[in-house]
């Protein structure tokens, strides 16, 4: 995988998405770009909010590439369960 262009890739559709606001599978990820402002950083902007969020990701994908081998697409990291929103999670 070409960690920097997937990160792209992800920021862009993040961006996209979260910028959209008739689009109701965006919903999510402004709701999560909500609590971004109200515990993190209130002044996130939706490029900040984008790029964080896109590099955690990629950074869970190369984690768990080195934890349990390689994947050749996010499907099949989400298959193996290399990546859920419960390891993402912060603690309270």
């Amino acid at each position: 995988m070409d960690w920097p262009a997937g990160a792209t890739l992800l920021r862009d559709a993040i961006r996209t998405l979260i910028g959209t606001k008739t689009n109701p599978d965006g919903e999510p990820l402004r709701r999560l770009w909500n609590f971004y402002r109200q515990s993190l950083m209130s002044d996130m902007d939706a490029d900040d909010f984008a790029d964080t969020y896109a590099q955690t990701l990629i950074y869970a994908l190369f984690l768990a590439r080195l934890e349990k081998g390689p994947m050749t697409d996010l499907e099949a990291a989400w298959k193996r369960g290399a990546l859920t929103l419960g390891r993402l999670r912060t603690q309270q």
